[in-house]
């Protein structure tokens, strides 16, 4: 006898898909939850992340002094990720800057305002991946 059901997948939770095979009822389980998904995230991954925020930003319509001060802590923050070890601590610290400045630029330029939208799914992912507990912090969530 062989009966199988699945419930179906909501990207806000947890998947659950299970089958039961034969006279034995052998029960196989796959979970997959959102939130692993910056946890999961490999070092290179993180670096071509801020890579792609240090694009966005030299592109945005952002005042000289401001771009080259966010261009200089993306930098470190992925000097800090790019070693063999690396140094979460130093990357949250720098992302932190990061984002305080973003966050008062897109108060005071309209086009930060576009920007901050386009980046923060990036901060997000990737202060994710420096810490559970920064990501939520890191942006007043």
């Amino acid at each position: 006898m062989l009966v199988a059901a699945t419930v179906p997948h909501n990207s806000r939770e947890c998947c659950n898909n299970q089958a039961v095979l034969g006279d034995n009822n052998q029960v196989t389980q796959q979970n997959q939850v959102g939130a692993d998904t910056a946890e999961s995230l490999t070092k290179h991954e993180v670096v071509k992340l801020l890579t792609q925020l240090e694009t966005l930003i030299q592109g945005a319509e952002l005042p000289a002094d401001t771009k080259e001060e966010v261009i200089e802590d993306l930098n470190a923050a992925k000097n800090a990720t790019d070693k063999e070890e690396p140094n979460k601590k130093r990357a949250l610290v720098r992302l932190e800057n990061v984002t305080e400045t973003l966050e008062k630029t897109t108060k005071t330029v309209d086009s930060g305002k576009k920007l901050w939208t386009a980046a923060k799914p990036i901060i997000v992912k990737v202060a994710g991946w420096l810490g559970a507990a920064a990501g939520s912090s890191l942006l007043g969530l």
